[in-house]
């Protein structure tokens, strides 16, 4: 609705727009073609194409009211049976009217345009709801349904009849869409639960008056393979590889497509020499096409299997005017449905039927005639008689069923297509591969080599440097004692400063033996590694967890494998996730895909994180039941199930190096559950026909598009999403970047299949961000985003005896002009005696590249002079310069700190060294590339003490804190070193 177009009329002109229909020339479509035993469903919408509103009018017959919109949004008239709407002044277009009661069977219902200047089909819905009332033959269906399919783009409108004999769904829908149902199975019939499909083409009673019968003559060619990167550890172009790992990797298909249309892309799999759409056995992923360059995806798996090693043939036929029938949850088709091209003049033309009813055909029952329904149609397809003559069940109609509330259509989508025309592409080759195969033994398997870093895969030191290749440039997975979190703004500041504490080593003594998830660890175990543990145990400090226990699996070369990170919370789901912890802090999400272990469903991730390695992770939430848990696995919060008042949750989060090593880890875990009988059995789902049906939860499925990866600096928002198949236009929601309207909103548009988007906005200051990306069904990824926080700075967050008063809530007050990057917030720090040192930080999200910028400015209120120093946390190096006294704009060249051994920086810190009192405020920060605002003086000065972390303070405690501190950091990076 456009509620800014929209206006309500006032009720005597709604009256003058309501005549009686007596004497009025119309075509009704309803009951007309349907019979009365299809009662129409309230809440149906539907639509009427108006021609001429001047003399057409819209007239309805029915039980209960209809509410007429029209093409604006405008309300029109709500009409009872028997009235008709007049639309003189009003728009030509398609007409909303939706149904307010259920239509009574046995009763007729009809919608017409009066006085058309036609006599061809006005009314149609994208999504025909019916209650038949009986699954009896007669009750079932034996009309015919018309969809303008999509004839390649531009003004074709071509035009599908789906004709059925003896369609009995009992509660049922008619809606067609060019791919089938959503997710990755296209093309075939699938269970209900967990899936779902999407209305998108309009269906028409009558053939349809605006209907042009023809189509594009399409053209699909140039299909190539990349299985990896394009550069070389050293940015490097190479030739990218043909190859996937099954499972671990994905791959992109690229073809050129001259039209709108679908694309079937198709691999020989079993090494029969054919590559069938309905073989279950051979690869087929649906998708849509646009004009120009074309990318699919794919994770070498087929119905969730990784394929075997080995090299296949593949291609893309490209289609127009596809059509997918997927029926929901009908029972019986017989004697069975056929699809008919219409032409010009009223010609029928027989088309093609294709259906993979492999996942569903276990359920079938015995026809009438006594036949069992065809799993599929064979290669060939099937294609139904001439038109007008009878349907033959098996030979020239699809069919299934036995009128009874059984069989393979209950409670499933079965999904019947074809299409009008099409291309198809040469052949190419793609090589599925072991992933394990590490051919020159230095620790990285050959795939990766080939495809990850562009290493040679025989040669155990590519560069010939004396490092081996996996140490050089392969490092393990994220140790447990750093992962599981992220936040939002509610935690930015204690974020912070845990992240100062863990540069320098401290964290807090665990309650390891004492934590009671320890047990739900037992079982986990990964060939070749042995458990330590490495639980990050200041989570409860910062989160709503209520219980922590984390494990590293390590192998004999101290390199960290796979780690285990379990979090207890109480009366609801702990807030966190890697998910979106690890894109919060800089990694890509490279691949997101649905995955099975011991029949719990889940979604595997890999990122890539920002040192360059990978980690493969899976989430699952296990709901305490008594001493039993119920496992789920999911991507968003709000997708899993509700948590009880005080009821415990423990998030799981295992991650590994590699697929293989996560789904070891995952599969011990669960397999020794499962022998200990802790695992809650999933009840069976309810009947759908005796109540309303229960919503079905989609959360073991990987979204059909997320934030790859993403970004602030200062006002600057870098983000990249990745389509991995269709689901409807997509739109960027960021909920707090803009503290007025609450919502900054991106609309992205239609993404093709595989394609991947980059987004670059300017917002207005402020915190962080949450990043929601909306699909047609909701949102299908979200995403928490900060430029940064500001957090105290002293030695009271390593042992030592400061203890300030700090706020991180002071009034902000931003460089007014000149700064080519600016941060939001500031932060304010009084303490009565430092001991060792006391200021604040500026922790950036996204470091700051020193050598492409000019100045650093802030503006500092200082009781007495200090230093301001910036870091590098990942290099440990530090650089400072004089801080001084007094308030004002202050400006400090960059290219003037010492050299840094990364000429990046992450933190940026203003304190004063060990003394008396001290009370620091920074107001505001920026960078500058040009000349300084007048307001802003420049200093110069080198600092007066070492400042920082990098001060030589008198020999306390703190003090020894900090040199233990020192050496066991340059310890770690000798062994780091040397591996």
């Amino acid at each position: 609705m456009n509620f800014l177009r929209r206006r309500w009329l006032p009720s005597a002109l709604v009256t003058s727009l309501l005549t009686l229909a007596a004497g009025t020339e119309a075509r009704a479509d309803g009951t007309a073609q349907l019979g009365t035993a299809q009662g129409l469903r309230a809440g149906a919408v539907l639509y009427v194409d108006i021609v001429a509103p001047a003399t057409e009018g819209i007239r309805w017959t029915g039980t209960g009211t209809v509410a007429v919109v029209d093409p604006n949004g405008t309300a029109v008239a709500t009409l009872s049976s028997g009235q008709t709407a007049t639309l003189t002044g009003k728009p030509a277009g398609a007409y909303r009217v939706t149904v307010a009661s259920n239509q009574v069977t046995g009763s007729s219902w009809d919608l017409s345009a009066t006085n058309p200047t036609d006599g061809g089909g006005r009314v149609f819905s994208y999504n025909w709801t019916f209650d038949a009332g009986s699954y009896a033959p007669a009750a079932a269906t034996y009309g015919s349904f018309y969809a303008i399919v999509d004839g390649g783009g531009g003004s074709f409108r071509p035009v599908i009849e789906l004709a059925l004999d003896g369609l009995a769904g009992y509660v049922y829908d008619i809606n067609a869409n060019s791919i089938g149902i959503d997710g990755p199975l296209r093309g075939k019939s699938v269970p209900m639960s967990g899936n779902s499909v999407t209305p998108e083409f309009p269906i028409y009673l009558r053939v349809p008056s605006i209907a042009t019968f023809d189509h594009a003559d399409p053209a699909a060619y140039g299909l190539t393979y990349v299985g990896g990167t394009s550069t070389d550890v050293n940015g490097a172009a190479i030739t990218p590889c043909d190859q996937i790992a099954p499972g671990q990797s994905e791959g992109l298909f690229q073809f050129t497509a001259t039209a709108t249309g679908s694309y079937h892309l198709q691999c020989d799999l079993d090494g029969d020499g054919q590559m069938t759409a309905t073989n279950p056995d051979d690869l087929l992923v649906i998708g849509t096409t646009q004009v120009g360059l074309n990318v699919v995806s794919w994770d070498g798996r087929v119905n969730g299997t990784p394929v075997a090693p080995g090299t296949y043939p593949c291609k893309v036929e490209m289609t127009i005017g596809e059509f997918h029938y997927v029926g929901r949850d009908i029972e019986t088709s017989y004697l069975g449905m056929r699809l008919y091209e219409v032409g010009v003049g009223g010609t029928r033309t027989p088309l093609t039927m294709f259906w993979d009813d492999s996942l569903v055909q276990s359920l079938s029952l015995t026809m009438p005639n006594g036949q069992t329904s065809l799993v599929s149609p064979g290669a060939a397809g099937m294609t139904p008689g001439a038109y007008g003559t009878t349907p033959v069940p098996n030979v020239s109609a699809r069919a299934w069923g036995s009128f009874t509330a059984t069989g393979k259509g209950n409670n499933t989508y079965l999904d019947t297509y074809t299409w009008l025309g099409g291309s198809t592409t040469s052949n190419i080759q793609v090589t599925a591969v072991d992933p394990l195969v590490d051919t020159d033994g230095d620790g990285v398997s050959d795939f990766v080599e080939r495809c990850t870093l562009g290493t040679d895969p025989s040669d155990p030191d590519s560069d010939g440097d004396g490092t081996p290749d996996g140490a050089q440039y392969w490092a393990g997975s994220t140790p447990a004692s750093t992962g599981g979190l992220e936040s939002n703004g509610r935690l930015a500041a204690a974020l912070a400063e845990r992240a100062i504490r863990q540069r320098f080593g401290i964290t807090p003594r665990a309650w390891f033996a004492a934590s009671t998830l320890s047990a739900w660890a037992e079982g986990a175990s990964l060939p070749g590694a042995r458990a330590v543990i490495s639980t990050p145990a200041d989570l409860p400090q910062v989160t709503n967890a209520a219980d922590v226990y984390g494990l590293d699996f390590v192998d004999g070369a101290g390199t960290n494998r796979g780690s285990v990170l379990l979090v207890a919370s109480d009366g609801a789901l702990y807030e966190h996730s890697k998910e979106i912890c690890d894109r919060a802090h800089g990694a890509a999400l490279e691949l997101a895909t649905d995955l099975t272990i011991d029949g719990h469903a889940m979604v595997m991730t890999r990122f890539r994180r920002a040192d360059g390695a990978h980690d493969y992770a899976v989430a699952l939430k296990l709901y305490a039941q008594g001493d039993q848990v119920a496992v789920e696995g999911g991507w968003l919060p709000e997708s899993y199930s509700p948590v009880a008042a005080g009821q415990r949750v423990v998030n799981l989060q295992v991650w590994a190096a590699d697929a293989t090593d996560l789904q070891a880890l995952v599969a011990s875990l669960t397999s020794d559950w499962a022998r200990r009988g802790l695992i809650v059995a999933a009840a069976p789902p309810a009947p759908d026909e005796e109540a309303a049906p229960l919503p079905v939860r989609t959360a073991t499925s990987a979204p059909a598009a997320f934030v790859r990866a993403g970004g602030l600096l200062g006002e600057t928002l870098d983000l990249t999403v990745q389509r991995r198949f269709t689901d409807g236009p997509l739109t960027l929601r960021l909920v707090g970047a803009d503290a007025e309207r609450g919502e900054h909103v991106v609309e992205l548009g239609a993404v093709a299949d595989g394609a991947q988007v980059a987004v670059r906005d300017t917002l207005p200051l402020f915190a962080d961000v949450t990043v929601e990306l909306v699909g047609r069904r909701g949102v299908l990824d979200r995403v928490w985003l900060s430029d940064g926080a500001w957090s105290r700075y002293d030695d009271g967050l390593w042992g030592g005896a400061t203890t300030p008063t700090t706020s991180t809530t002071c009034a902000t007050d931003p460089l007014a002009a000149g700064a080519a990057i600016r941060w939001f917030g500031c932060a304010e720090t009084t303490a009565l005696a430092v001991d060792q040192l006391a200021g604040v930080a500026r922790h950036l999200a996204r470091p700051l590249d020193l050598s492409t910028h000019r100045y650093l400015v802030a503006h500092v209120d200082a009781s007495r002079a200090g230093t301001v120093c910036v870091e590098s946390t990942t290099a440990r190096a530090q650089a400072c310069r004089a801080l001084p006294a007094g308030a004002g704009w202050y400006a400090w060249r960059l290219d003037g700190f010492d050299p840094l051994a990364a000429r990046t920086a992450d933190l940026v810190t203003f304190a004063a060294d060990a003394g008396g009192a001290i009370a620091l405020k920074v107001n505001g920060l920026a960078v500058v590339d040009g000349e300084l605002p007048p307001e802003v003086t420049e200093v110069t000065e080198a600092p007066t003490t070492g400042g920082g972390c990098s001060s030589a303070p008198s020999p306390s405690a703190a003090a020894l804190v900090l040199a233990a501190i020192a050496l066991s950091g340059r310890r770690r990076r000798r062994a780091a070193a040397r591996r």
